[in-house]
């Protein structure tokens, strides 16, 4: 999908997608664009082939997302728009089939989450990939804390917000007291929260998972770049 966008203010803008998804999945979208004052840019809004075949996503039917627009000289965010909806030819009728196969980390209360295996982000450093399903009629959170030991050398930055009817593709990854990502990720035990965005009460959460070295080793590719 191409975006035909003008910037009409006086100022430099930045924009990042956000909450994009294809098919009521959520995905990361590769999107982050920069207009100057009065400028024109028309640019895509890319997914890679990777989480597309992860999610079982082979027709893309309906693409939602919404716009954040910041001022690039104060990083202030100036407004948010409001979700655009796009739908194909194939829109009608279209049931889109979850690929379910994996590590089940949670199947509870019309949630589920399972381990889909692992990546390399950016820095090619290991993530752990996680497909969240909320078959529930409420909107949730989802966290990692890092538990044990552990939890004095590293963190996670892992948060989503997942609607009801919806499921995401996350991204779980670990970090050391400087900030920089941790490469060696067997063994250090995480608890994923679910909270209701509503009313910010307990839905549920995993035990302390330590991701194994089968799931690890089991990368899904080594260069995300197969947009």
């Amino acid at each position: 999908l191409f975006l035909n966008l003008e910037n009409k203010s006086q100022k430099d803008l930045y924009l990042v997608c956000e909450a994009a998804s294809i098919n009521g999945i959520i995905l990361d979208c590769n999107a982050n664009m920069e207009i100057a004052a009065g400028e024109k840019l028309y640019t895509p809004l890319s997914f890679t082939n990777t989480d597309l075949n992860t999610a079982g996503i082979h027709t893309v039917a309906s693409l939602t997302f919404k716009l954040s627009v910041y001022d690039m000289e104060s990083s202030e965010e100036l407004f948010e728009t409001d979700t655009v909806n796009v739908s194909t030819d194939k829109a009608d009728g279209f049931v889109q089939d979850l690929n379910l196969d994996g590590q089940q980390l949670y199947d509870a209360n019309n949630i589920q989450l399972i381990a889909k295996g692992a990546t390399l982000d950016s820095d090619n450093s290991p993530v752990i990939v996680i497909l969240a399903v909320n078959h529930s009629d409420k909107n949730i959170s989802l966290s990692g804390e890092i538990v044990g030991k552990s939890a004095d050398t590293c963190e996670t930055s892992y948060s989503y917000e997942i609607p009801a009817g919806m499921a995401a593709l996350t991204y779980l990854s670990y970090y050391d007291e400087l900030g920089d990502i941790v490469e060696d990720i067997k063994g250090i035990p995480v608890v994923l929260t679910l909270m209701d965005t509503s009313n910010w009460s307990d839905i549920g959460k995993t035990e302390a998972l330590s991701f194994n070295s089968s799931i690890i080793d089991a990368y899904l590719h080594a260069d995300d770049t197969d947009e």
